[in-house]
């Protein structure tokens, strides 16, 4: 059939096939986005990766998504042609059954010797239904529907006859794959409700109460004014679409209003709970099936970083905001005042993470909001039988955690004045064998504590004056006591930038994508690190330059001159691309026409400058390296409980103290004889640093190694480790020769 035969859009000048090879492009990203989420969501249950690593790299894979659509729809701007409902209508001639069959995907067998020619190795007609995203289509558009009939959060008895007998615990190799279907578009509709029903409570508790919201029109966007309360994190986006179309009119269209990304978004949360019960859809093998992940919970790793039970002292979030307080006044007698608004911030993100973060009020009873869909086996379902929801609420948490504890430490001098003091201890040999806590904050923050992160071997006090530009104990003690800057008046559920504070102000990775909207690309040379996987691609694709002798360099970018103020030349900047084994081994899945296999494969050997295009699923590869790193691995700057932290630098200054005290040691004596309450302690280090008093030095080292406090002392996690690299059963659908084409 010719391609203007379609006749499902008019056809403009040749718009027709224009339009059919762009969506077609679209179609497959999506199933090749989809497989990939769904494998790393089978990392997490089976292999233990992190869910918050898999949660923001979904986010991610959505906002490629989303560019893709405004690409598509800036080339196409005629009204409809964005829709999901137009797209599947035009790539499928209006008739799914007619054109089951016409897609196939093929498998490509490509020899490690550069003249043998690919073979195919498979050719598979593909499920139209499940790659193309019709069936999660669907499910959106029932439970819309579903719940405009009678707009009170309920199902129709219609609906609820479909949905009421989901079984959580069903084993899935045991029934038919009809059954596991209906499986779960049980869950997805359940899910849907129990999530619009959360979200839009706020507006409808306040109509109860004889407020007059016309729900249709109220902005439910992470924009919108009701933002600002929250019910829920990770997913305020999704949500917020989500309660959009469930409140609209019965007779609204609300096909019209669902883009690729919703549906895409829609399945990856399915999927996400399917391949945790063992139920997983390969582009070549259909349904695949396993055990169950033994052990697994979505919540695994939301419980551990909040410990709600306090059962792993100092390690959880709730029990660091709860300490942090009385410790912090205490050792700032009389001048608690001061800390009061940044402590009340942590203080309200502590009572966000207890009711909407793992668990919410609505398993408990909301007045005027129906019960849990999932209320007969568990009303917390909402959380307890979605790791998607899980994974991307932690990523969530863990980055404002990180921001207010950031903040928190550019209000008070204490951290500053412990990495420098311990700094000096060890240099000059008083403390022989490095604290764990502060020398590894001084090896993951070193521009937050050192000018140009350069730790000093000489002139400590000059060093420390340079960091914090104060002279004198008074001028260090008016710079942290000003850092509670606008931040605070700020809408706490966007308080996600370090970037504004004076001191500590490092972004980790995962922060950095959220504040570029998940889009790499969006990212600017000065905020990537340049030791990150995606910083090094960045290098590895700088123009070279002759200098004067003629030798190769890189340009001198943003980005180049901060890798080479960390230590490194451009001998070895320009051999970064061996380092990226990780993006070279996602290359070769990447689909090609098979007459192009065997250059493209060649291509991927080569360690040089590489010019080509970067796949969206390399960037996400590269990001989820990245984001592992910060929030559990070789650098991880996310797994630091920054109140917990504090509170042990609090008390190990308390103890040097109470030990100087009892030794009235000369620097001791002159201090607390002419110093202000307010600034002994600053004034302390600045003496101690001059290294003029060694029984002062001596009695502060040997307090530094009593206490011997570790990172994992202060960790979310129990261990620091990438779960991943060392999984059991590598997830893939060929193997390093062999290439998709769909």
């Amino acid at each position: 059939m010719p391609l203007e035969a379609y006749r499902i859009i008019q056809d403009k000048e040749g718009i027709v096939t224009d339009y059919l090879l762009a969506i077609h492009d679209l179609i497959v990203e999506l199933a090749d986005l989809r497989a990939f989420v769904q494998s790393m969501w089978h990392r997490v249950a089976y292999d233990g990766l992190n869910s918050a690593v898999a949660g923001a790299v979904s986010h991610m894979a959505v906002a490629a998504v989303r560019e893709r659509e405004r690409e598509l729809f800036a080339d196409f701007p005629d009204e409809g042609l964005d829709t999901f409902d137009t797209i599947i209508q035009t790539i499928t001639r209006g008739d799914i059954n007619r054109v089951q069959g016409m897609f196939r995907v093929e498998l490509w067998k490509v020899g490690s010797d550069p003249s043998q020619e690919p073979t195919r190795a498979e050719s598979v007609a593909i499920d139209i239904e499940e790659l193309f995203l019709i069936n999660a289509y669907r499910d959106l558009v029932d439970f819309g529907v579903d719940f405009q009939q009678n707009r009170t959060g309920r199902p129709t008895k219609r609906m609820q006859k479909q949905l009421s007998s989901w079984n959580p615990e069903l084993d899935l190799r045991s029934v038919t794959a009809a059954e596991r279907l209906a499986w779960r578009r049980s869950f997805t509709i359940n899910w849907l409700f129990d999530l619009v029903n959360v979200f839009g409570a706020i507006v409808v508790q306040r109509n109860l109460r004889g407020e007059k919201h016309v729900y249709e029109d109220v902005d439910w966007s992470p924009e919108g004014p009701w933002d600002k309360h929250r019910r829920l994190f990770g997913l305020n986006a999704f949500a917020g679409f989500a309660t959009s179309l469930a409140w609209q009119k019965p007779t609204t269209n609300i096909r019209a209003r669902i883009l690729p990304h919703h549906v895409f978004q829609l399945k990856c949360i399915a999927d996400a709970l399917a391949v945790s019960r063992g139920w997983s859809i390969s582009i070549l093998k259909g349904h695949v099936l396993e055990p169950p992940a033994d052990n697994f919970r979505p919540r695994r790793d939301i419980d551990l970083f909040l410990d709600r039970h306090n059962q792993r002292m100092g390690h959880g979030y709730l029990m660091g905001a709860d300490i942090v307080k009385p410790v912090l006044d205490e050792a700032h007698a009389g001048q608690s005042h001061r800390n009061r608004d940044i402590l009340e911030a942590v203080d309200g993100l502590k009572y966000d993470f207890i009711n909407w973060l793992g668990e919410t009020k609505y398993m408990h009873g909301l007045n005027g909001i129906p019960p849990s869909r999932f209320s007969s086996t568990n009303s917390n379902g909402l959380w307890e039988y979605s790791p998607y929801l899980c994974g991307t609420g932690l990523a969530e948490a863990l980055t404002m955690a990180a921001q207010i504890g950031q903040l928190l430490w550019d209000s008070v001098p204490e951290p500053m004045l412990v990495v420098h003091l311990h700094n000096m201890l060890v240099q000059e040999g008083y403390i022989k064998k490095p604290i764990g806590l502060f020398a590894t904050l001084q090896e993951l923050i070193p521009t937050c504590f050192f000018a140009n992160g350069r730790v000093p071997t000489s002139d400590y006090t000059g060093a420390l004056r340079a960091r914090t530009k104060a002279d004198s104990p008074l001028q260090m003690r008016n710079n942290f006591r000003n850092r509670l800057h606008a931040a605070l008046t700020m809408n706490s559920n966007r308080m996600v930038d370090a970037r504004h504070n004076k001191f500590f102000n490092h972004n980790s990775t995962l922060a950095t994508f959220q504040l570029a909207e998940w889009m790499p690309d969006r990212v600017a040379d000065a905020d990537l690190d340049p030791t990150t996987i995606l910083g090094a691609l960045r290098i590895t694709r700088t123009a070279r330059v002759f200098d004067a002798s003629g030798n190769v360099r890189l340009a001198d970018t943003e980005l180049v001159r901060r890798a080479r103020e960390r230590g490194w030349d451009d001998s070895s900047l320009l051999g970064f691309g061996a380092a990226l084994d990780v993006v070279n081994r996602e290359r070769d899945s990447v689909s090609m026409p098979p007459a192009l296999v065997r250059e493209g494969y060649k291509t991927h050997q080569r360690r040089e400058r590489d010019t080509r295009p970067v796949s969206t699923r390399e960037l996400l590869k590269c990001a989820e390296y990245d984001i592992e790193r910060d929030v559990c691995g070789t650098h991880p700057i996310l797994a630091l409980n920054y109140t917990t932290a504090l509170v042990s630098i609090l008390d190990l200054f308390r103890r040097i103290t109470a030990k100087l005290k009892e030794a009235r040691t000369e620097t001791y004596r002159r201090v607390y004889q002419n110093v202000p309450a307010d600034m002994r302690l600053m004034a302390l280090v600045f003496a101690a640093l001059t290294g003029d008093d060694e029984d002062t030095l001596r009695l502060m080292a040997a307090e530094f190694e009593a206490l011997r406090v570790g990172f994992l002392t202060v960790s979310y996690w129990d261990d620091i480790t990438v779960p991943h690299l060392r999984a059991k059963t590598p997830r893939t659908e060929m193997g390093p020769e062999q290439c998709l084409i769909m």
